[in-house]
């Protein structure tokens, strides 16, 4: 962690300032611990974690057991095996506990070696796959989730937003970031203003700063109590989030906080409750979400409007004219509001596709399937029913087969931007990212 970000950072508890005890690294912080008038909070491997109520975990850095702090962390939103939950029941009842207790130890020993072996993997993706895939909590849908994030259109519904952030000089917020991708895409958009990403997963904060985006700035935090100084942002992205939990009024408030005078916001992929979802939390009509951000200027739009108007090369249409009606149908929406009325805008045409930046490679929902007198054959592979109804625009506009050229593919190897390659990039057979594509499951 960069001292400087200390800055930004507040007691969420209190909003008081913090002080850096126990620091270990070289110039930034990678271990340490901050402390405010009311909790101390760790720094594992350069993450704050900006959350009461690990003081095991604060314990082991004062100690310097840097090693199993990172365990401590990684393991924290890991679920036990059956097993291990019934030895946590009978370990409570006295009759049975020295045993039970025991065979607990043998089966924290038995998860910490896992979390060792993921956390020296080296190949991208290895922490989201021992959590999603791995381990007790497996759940394949939120690996493919994670893994084939770029691939779907509501990422391109992000990557207009953040297209359409204005011009400044102080941070930008991403909040729900997850693995960094979205934090990646800002600062290919933004730079060198700073991009800070914040949330609640250990685990896809370290996967970001090791596997996305390395030396980006991540905080582990709540975004109903973001620990962030008043105003410290000119703008914030957040994306998959307000669908998930109950306190979205805080949120709203929160984000109104902690942006500063010329504040712009986009709250994207918000549920309609006029449409059917798989994973969805009390998701609601369109008036509803308008009175949540009823105090700003802002716009609500579809996101298939979005979705239409990027892959014509147009930015995000904030301008009078194209807002979501109380009746619409649209399965996703999108809410960007600013302090400005003049900041909310229709974007402009792109200079470049905003998914050409990076490393350029095929879209990661494509399997080589064999060959041509020209080039490689590729057909599109969507990983599960599940993922096909979360993502139904895609299939409307992503090819079902498609032949690159050697001649191509060479290009891409080298970094090189051909015509073909432009028209691979053109109809998102081709994105570019932040490096090697995860492994598919």
């Amino acid at each position: 962690m960069d001292r400087s970000v200390l800055e930004l950072l507040e007691c969420p508890l209190t909003g008081s300032r913090l002080e850096c005890t126990a620091a270990a690294g070289d110039g930034d912080i990678t271990y340490g611990v901050l402390r405010s008038d009311a909790a101390e909070y760790p720094v594992v491997e350069g993450i704050p974690v900006m959350l009461p109520g690990y003081d095991d975990v604060v314990e082991l850095v004062h100690s310097g057991r840097h090693g199993e702090a990172l365990e401590r962390m990684t393991l924290q939103q890991i679920p036990r095996g059956g097993v291990g939950r019934l030895l946590e029941a009978l370990a409570s009842i006295e009759r049975t506990r020295p045993i039970a207790s025991r065979m607990l130890q043998r089966d924290d020993n038995g998860r910490r070696g896992h979390a060792r072996r993921a956390l020296e993997d080296g190949s991208p993706g290895s922490l989201v796959r021992f959590q999603y895939v791995d381990s007790a909590g497996r759940t394949v849908d939120a690996y493919d989730y994670f893994s084939l994030r770029a691939a779907t259109p509501r990422y391109l519904v992000a990557l207009s937003c953040i297209e359409a952030i204005p011009d400044g000089n102080g941070p930008v917020l991403d909040v729900g970031c997850g693995t960094g991708l979205l934090s990646w895409a800002l600062e290919q958009r933004v730079q060198p203003r700073r991009v800070v990403g914040v949330d609640m997963s250990f685990v896809m904060l370290l996967t970001a700063s090791r596997d996305v985006l390395r030396g980006g700035t991540f905080v582990c935090g709540d975004a109903t109590a973001l620990p962030f100084a008043d105003g410290a942002f000119d703008a914030a992205l957040v994306n998959d989030v307000l669908t998930v939990i109950d306190q979205r009024r805080t949120v709203v408030a929160e984000l109104d906080r902690v942006l500063g005078p010329r504040g712009w916001c986009a709250l994207t992929s918000l549920h309609n409750a006029r449409a059917r979802h798989i994973f969805t939390h009390r998701p609601v009509m369109v008036g509803s979400w308008r009175r949540l951000v009823a105090r700003m200027p802002h716009r609500i739009v579809a996101d298939d409007l979005v979705i239409e108007r990027y892959r014509q090369g147009l930015g995000l249409p904030a301008g009078p004219g194209h807002e979501a009606g109380d009746a619409e149908v649209s399965t996703r929406l999108t809410v960007v509001m600013a302090r400005q009325e003049s900041d909310l805008v229709d974007g402009d045409r792109f200079d470049d596709w905003p998914h050409a930046r990076g490393v350029l490679q095929v879209n990661p929902l494509y399997d080589a399937t064999g060959r041509t007198g020209d080039g490689v054959v590729y057909e599109r592979r969507i990983p599960s029913e599940v993922f096909r109804f979360d993502n139904v625009p895609l299939e409307e506009y992503l090819p079902e087969r498609v032949v690159v050229t050697d001649a191509a593919l060479r290009a891409l190897a080298d970094g090189r931007r051909t015509p073909e390659v432009d028209d691979l990039v053109a109809s998102l057979v081709v994105m570019g990212g932040p490096g090697r594509a995860w492994v598919r499951r």
